[in-house]
């Protein structure tokens, strides 16, 4: 389910995904196990979400991305000193987010971006995340 503004490429967008080996029959997410914070505008659409995740929630950010307070497990990554670039950051996100936690593994996300993209834009992607995943905490 997306949530954006109509304007382009201005405010907030929200993606909400939901992973699960049963049938799904209701798509609204009360209490998410994953948060992926890439701009201050979508945390401020879900600042209330934020503040309600429990121990368990993960929560892959941008640095920079202001979070209100928050029992959730945060990974804070930052795209200038990893040399990403704008359009980078979200898959930079996921691969940390396979990295750290075990709903998604690197087999699924090679799997999906072998679905999804070809050519030499494949082995740029393939590449951003073996980077990733190969850096130590």
């Amino acid at each position: 389910k997306n949530d954006y503004p109509i304007t382009v490429l201005r405010g907030h967008s929200i993606s909400e995904v939901i992973v699960s080996s049963r049938e799904i029959g209701f798509t609204g997410i009360g209490e998410p196990d994953i948060i992926l914070a890439l701009a201050d505008e979508g945390v401020e659409r879900r600042k209330n979400t934020i503040r309600q995740a429990k121990t368990d929630c993960l929560i892959v950010r941008e640095k920079g991305v202001s979070l209100p307070e928050t029992a959730a497990r945060i990974i804070t990554f930052d795209s200038n000193v990893l040399g990403i670039s704008n359009t980078q950051r979200a898959l930079t996100a996921v691969s940390l987010l396979v990295k750290h936690q075990s709903t998604l593994d690197m087999e699924m996300l090679r799997l999906g971006l072998k679905y999804r993209f070809t050519g030499e834009l494949r082995e740029k992607t393939m590449g951003l995340v073996e980077r990733i995943a190969s850096i130590s905490d």
